[in-house]
Order: C-alpha cells, then structure tokens, then sequence
C-alpha cells in the first residue's frame, strides 16, 4: 500500500495486515446513525432488485466522478450521499442527481496532518454538529470534520477504529479491530467504556473476531457485525456476553448463513439489514428468525445492474429506499423500494 504507519508495534502490523484483507475482500466498513421514528419500512415492502448507479460506476480512480475501493456510507435527507472513498483518502459527497461529487474531507494524497486522511473507512454524521466523525484508520485516530471546513479535529487517537456510529444520545461507539471488541465513548471523548467484546479474538459469547461494523437501537442494544465470525451479535446494554441474532451456522450461502458480514442496520421493527460481503447480497433478516431472506444482490459476484461485487455497506434514505456500496465495482447503487403490500395497520416497534 506504500503508507507507513506509526505508533503500535504489533498493532500497527496487524491493521496494516487487516487492511490488506479489507481492501482485497472489498470491505469498506461501515457506518450508521440511529433511525428516524418513520424510517419509511413496512414489514412487507420488498426492493426492485435491479440496482441504479447513483454515484462513481466507472473506472477506480481519483476524479471527482471516480472511488478508489469505497466503503463507509450516509444518506442525508436532501438524498444526497456521503462516501468514504478509502484508497483515495477522502470523504465525498454527491448531491442527489449528481454526474460527480465534491470532496469533504481529506484529498487524494495520505497523511497525518488535520487536513489529511489515511484509509479512512467508518463514518457518522452529526446532523445537530453538523461535523462528519471518519475513523483515520491509517492515523489509528477519530478526527471530527465540521461540514465546509478544510480541516478536522482528531479527538480520540491511538484507536484501530474501524467502524463508526452515533446513539440518541450522541455518544460514539467504535469497532476496534485490534482488541476485537465496541467501544462506547461519551460526548466529550475522554472517557469510554467496552459494551462488546474485549476478551481477545475468538467465536464464544463474550468474544468478536473483527467487529466490522455497529448498530445501536434506542434502548442501547447494540447489534455488530462479526465478520470472520460470520455471524451478527446482539449486545443489551450492560450484558456480559452477546446474542447470535444472524448466522453462526459456519461459513456459506445458504439463507441461514453468512460469509463475512460487513455491515448491519436495524430498521423500527427490528428487521435486521445484513451486507453479507463475500456472498454479494443484502439479507433482510427478521427479528427472532433463524434464516434470512435476499433482497438485491446474489452470492455471485458481478457487474450486472443486479449484481454486487464485494459491497460494504448500506443505508435507506426516509423513504424506505435502499443504497449498497458496491465496492469492488467502485459505485453506490440504489434500489427503490415497493411498499404496494403495506397496510396502513401494521404493527409497529420503535427502539
């Protein structure tokens, strides 16, 4: 990759090596904020599983109309999409309709300094801050980015963080992949606390092997992305140990299994949205079931209009509909939603 990075020993070896991986599975990692009380979802809506190419599509590259292996994904309600566009080391964003994008943070060149980014790859936005939070993986750093600024802010430092999100309250919660657990950090970024894993690499209930991406509900249940578990675990807040809620069926494609979840999202009803990387599908997983059912996507890779190649995350804009960041085809693709078989009477369940 021809970066060097500093400061961790072992560590340092280890997310370089890790990086290595992410960028050759095509993982971005991820992103995610809490959902809106009306997330637009019906228990019965599907999606046209022919995807729209919304941003990049092209070569990989450095233009602005260009990604270079993107990843971390928001969908903000004018529509418009933010990209962590991670071997480009930048942040971008393409306003709805948009033929390029504009970069918000970071440049083509990696470095260290606050205007710089380093294979960053998580990101949350901070509507009420209005500052974007990417995890600079390569800098081992948090930087807090106000929106129109030529440089960020790094407020948490000597972190593999690898993915980012944000619960109600606006505390930050971190996938850290060198200790293989989720870290909960309060507003200020002084302080934190674990609230999943952190008891070295392995399969059992109280261990993650890369947590690659985080979900938190509204009562603090955080959901994560076990990747080379193959499996989504349930953590409720002050629990010891974690839930299976997805897969954990070893590695496959099967409905009831997963191969290398790179990305989850939780909708009103505590639907699971699964990005099951290497076999090139999102799964929508309902809540207490023990198989899933795939909504775009197929568990072969492609470049079809209804083929996804490695993706890495998602996101649905408030009406229901649905943005997958294919990486290794270096675009965001949307999927519109179909809610001609909802009702107007269907429960609902706000977290």
């Amino acid at each position: 990759m021809g970066d060097n990075f500093n400061g961790r020993g072992h560590s340092e070896l280890q997310t370089h090596l890790i990086w290595i991986t992410l960028i050759a599975t095509g993982v971005g990692v991820a992103t995610t904020t809490v959902s809106d009380d009306d997330d637009g979802i019906c228990a019965r809506a599907t999606w046209n599983p022919i995807g729209i190419t919304v941003a990049g599509g092209g070569r990989q590259g450095t233009a602005l109309d260009q990604f270079n292996s993107p990843g971390a994904l928001f969908v903000d309600t004018d529509r418009s999409v933010y990209v962590v566009d991670s071997r480009n080391n930048r942040v971008m964003k393409w306003d709805f309709g948009a033929k390029s994008g504009t970069v918000v943070a970071g440049g083509i060149e990696a470095g260290s300094d606050n205007n710089q980014l380093r294979r960053p790859n998580g990101l949350v936005i901070d509507k009420k801050s209005l500052s974007l939070f990417p995890c600079d993986l390569g800098n081992l750093r948090v930087v807090q980015w106000f929106l129109g600024a030529k440089s960020g802010q790094p407020i948490i430092s000597n972190v593999s963080c690898i993915g980012i999100t944000m619960d109600n309250e606006g505390s930050l919660y971190l996938s850290e992949n060198d200790e293989y657990r989720v870290s909960k950090w309060q507003r200020d970024a002084t302080s934190s606390e674990i609230v999943a894993g952190g008891h070295g690499k392995g399969s059992t209930l109280n261990q993650l092997f890369m947590p690659s991406d985080t979900f938190v509900d509204r009562i603090h249940s955080v959901f994560v992305a076990d990747y080379w578990n193959n499996r989504v675990m349930q953590w409720p807040a002050g629990a010891k140990q974690g839930i299976i809620v997805a897969g954990g069926n070893g590695q496959g494609n099967r409905t009831d299994q997963l191969r290398n979840p790179s990305a989850v999202k939780v909708d009103r009803l505590g639907t699971m949205y699964i990005v099951d990387a290497l076999n090139h599908r999102v799964l929508r997983w309902h809540q207490g079931a023990t198989a899933g059912n795939v909504i775009v996507g197929t568990h072969k890779s492609g470049t079809a209009a209804n083929q996804l190649w490695n993706p890495s995350d998602l996101a649905f804009d408030q009406q229901g509909n649905l943005y997958v960041t294919d990486t290794a085809n270096n675009r965001i693709q949307f999927f519109a939603i179909d809610k001609s078989l909802c009702s107007q009477n269907q429960p609902t369940k706000k977290f």
